[in-house]
């Protein structure tokens, strides 16, 4: 049984892309992850600290059910009233098993494909935003971004390690899919209050000394 739990929070920094931390060499893809960590925002921690104190109580009674120990992955000590979610980028290929291709904007150096045969990506994770008619679309990483206001869907990953006393056990929150509910607010500055209250100012419009000179922008044409 797989048991999933939706995290709410605001992003303090976040690595989406489809292979997230990777360095690009083999030893390295099994340590790979796509990660984002969340915080409570400025507007106060009450529910986020009972939100993080639910997250404790289940890996605490998943750990006691397997034998285990409860990690720093999740709350780190350098940032205690932070969850980091994470979820793994490569993984180890199996006969039998089916995995995606990448795109060459996912694996520019083609380092990803040098190592398939050992290591692959099997799923890409699900990324999102709201719209204002609260449809959830899909959209890529790179709009996830410090400040947005975020919920994620996370499922308990146990993840094994070698120990001198033997095997041992961590148990992660593990990114399934990510929702940008509310992007981050824009300040104020001097510059976009003037924008606000005054709008922009309009010149009268002058005929050109040569025809030639005359230029039309396309809005789509990126100039």
């Amino acid at each position: 049984m797989q048991v999933s739990l939706r995290v709410q929070g605001f992003v303090e920094r976040a690595t989406l892309a489809t292979l997230g931390n990777w360095q690009g060499s083999e030893t390295h893809a099994p340590k790979a992850i796509q990660s984002v960590l969340l915080g409570p925002g400025t507007e106060g921690s009450g529910a986020f600290a009972e939100q993080k104190t639910g997250i404790a109580l289940v890996k605490t009674f998943i750990l006691d059910r397997i034998g285990g120990r409860v990690g720093n992955e999740t709350f780190t000590k350098s940032e205690p009233d932070k969850v980091m979610l994470q979820r793994r980028v490569f993984t180890r290929v199996r006969e039998g098993e089916e995995y995606i291709e990448l795109k060459r904007s996912e694996d520019p150096s083609g380092d990803a494909a040098k190592i398939r045969s050992h290591w692959a990506v099997s799923t890409r994770m699900e990324i999102g935003r709201r719209t204002t008619d609260g449809k959830i679309v899909r959209c890529p990483s790179y709009l996830i971004r410090p400040g947005d206001f975020v919920e994620a869907i996370v499922v308990f990953d146990i993840a094994t390690y070698g120990a001198g006393k033997g095997t041992g056990c961590q148990v992660h929150l593990a990114l399934e899919q990510l929702v940008q509910i509310q992007p981050r607010k824009q300040e104020r500055t001097p510059a976009t209050e003037q924008l606000i209250t005054k709008g922009f100012v309009f010149e009268e419009e002058t005929e050109p000394d040569d025809a030639e000179g005359a230029m039309t922008v396309d809005a789509n044409s990126g100039i």
